[in-house]
């Protein structure tokens, strides 16, 4: 924590007592030793003692703090093609020429104004009736039909049996493949064909349950399948728990998404043949014009001169409300101009944060200015003393100085050393 800000201020006390220079509204010595010798930092019982104080004061310095806001209004214009869905009134928005920037608008009487104005170019509104049927069209999706192709086959392959034993007594029934089984995407079916004539592929006769050694191979065996399904009565051999229960024995099931009949309700119009036309939004009609927007911000910035960090007990002080704080103004109320009683020090950071800005049409500028006083008495070299004013006149804050804080972190880096060699040589 340092006792200061960063850098050492432009007055010192000169060898022979002068009194150091101070600009207008700063407190003199005597007053500023008044209040220090009313704190604590001198002897009130000697015969003289601002005179006492004054001879151990080692160093005065003064500083001005600024806080400055600035309000700017800020307006923008644009021109830009507009379009709305259906009939619109135009006939009440304020209206310009050729350029949006030609339009005449008195300033805002309060920075803080928000605005949003839409204008239309004269004429540049125009109503367009539509094509369309009132706002209606024929699907493109379904071409007028309500319905489309479904997008999987009329029946698919079983996915307990996979199509393969299906039946334990009827021969596997052709299978019909969805075209993206087709393509050769999504689950591979096994399995083959009767033999022709009721022949195995090898030449002998099938088994008695109508199987060839073919097909017997081709089904997935029971540990590949896991738990085997359970069984119902066949549809085509009407054999009791001798086929497939998802496929009742025929290797293929109903399509899930059409029911079968291979096409489904459109879902661009859902099934009504016709949708809204989107060139006009479904209202048969449009107006196109020029629009033109206008609109005006609040743009807030902050200034704080100079840029130091003072300590945490002057920064609470200063952000008090009995801080003497005092607000600058300008000659002949300029908001551009530096205002009266700045510092030549702090006058041109303040000049560009008073610039003009692009699109700037009013501003409103608040300048508060305190002044603060640093001390260092010769007899008292562990404390620094801040002066400042306030409702009831001048405070004084107290705070250590570097040299007591060093110090300090060395007696206590000293005493951290002796109980860490104190646990050594116990241990």
């Amino acid at each position: 924590m340092s006792d200061a800000p960063s850098g050492e201020g432009p007055y010192e006390k000169a060898a022979a007592g002068a009194e150091p220079p101070r600009s207008a509204g700063e407190p003199s010595e005597e007053a500023l030793l008044e209040a220090v010798l009313a704190y604590g930092g001198g002897n009130r019982r000697t015969r003289h003692p601002h005179r006492e104080l004054a001879e151990r004061v080692r160093k005065i310095d003064r500083h001005q703090l600024l806080r400055v806001r600035t309000v700017r209004c800020v307006e923008t214009r644009e021109q830009e093609d507009a379009e709305h869905h259906g009939p619109l009134d135009l006939s009440d928005r304020p209206r310009y020429q050729d350029d949006v920037r030609s339009y005449v608008l008195a300033p805002p009487a309060d920075a803080h104004e928000t605005l949003t104005l839409e204008l239309v170019r004269e004429g540049s509104d125009k109503e367009i009736i539509c094509s369309c049927d009132n706002g209606r069209i024929t699907c493109p999706g379904c071409q007028g039909r309500g319905r489309r192709p479904c997008p999987d086959p009329e029946t698919v392959i079983c996915p307990d049996c996979l199509g393969v034993g299906s039946c334990l007594h009827c021969p596997d029934p052709p299978r019909r493949e969805s075209p993206a089984r087709r393509a050769g995407t999504g689950r591979p079916a096994t399995g083959g064909k009767p033999a022709t004539g009721g022949k195995s592929a090898t030449g002998g006769k099938p088994p008695a349950g109508g199987k060839s050694p073919a097909d017997t191979a081709a089904r997935p065996r029971r540990s590949e399948r896991s738990e085997a399904p359970p069984r119902t009565t066949c549809a085509r051999c009407r054999n009791k728990d001798a086929a497939c229960a998802g496929c009742a024995g025929r290797g293929v099931v109903t399509c899930a998404t059409c029911g079968g009949s291979n096409v489904v309700r459109c879902e661009e119009c859902d099934g009504s043949r016709r949708i809204d036309h989107a060139q006009c939004g479904g209202k048969g009609s449009l107006v196109r014009w020029v629009r033109g927007v206008v609109r005006r911000r609040p743009s807030v910035r902050t200034l704080t001169l100079p840029k130091q960090s003072w300590p945490r007990a002057v920064r609470h002080r200063l952000d008090a409300r009995t801080a003497g704080w005092t607000e600058l103004t300008t000659a002949g109320s300029d908001p551009f101009a530096v205002p009266e009683g700045v510092d030549r020090i702090h006058r041109r950071s303040l000049e560009g944060h008073l610039a003009r800005e692009p699109r700037e049409i009013a501003r409103e500028v608040s300048v508060r200015s305190l002044r603060l006083t640093r001390l260092k008495l010769l007899n008292q070299p562990n404390w620094v003393f801040y002066v400042l004013p306030g409702e009831r006149g001048l405070t004084v804050t107290r705070v250590p100085s570097r040299l007591l804080l060093l110090r300090a972190s060395g007696a206590t880096a000293g005493a951290l050393t002796v109980l860490v060699l104190l646990l050594i040589l116990l241990g």
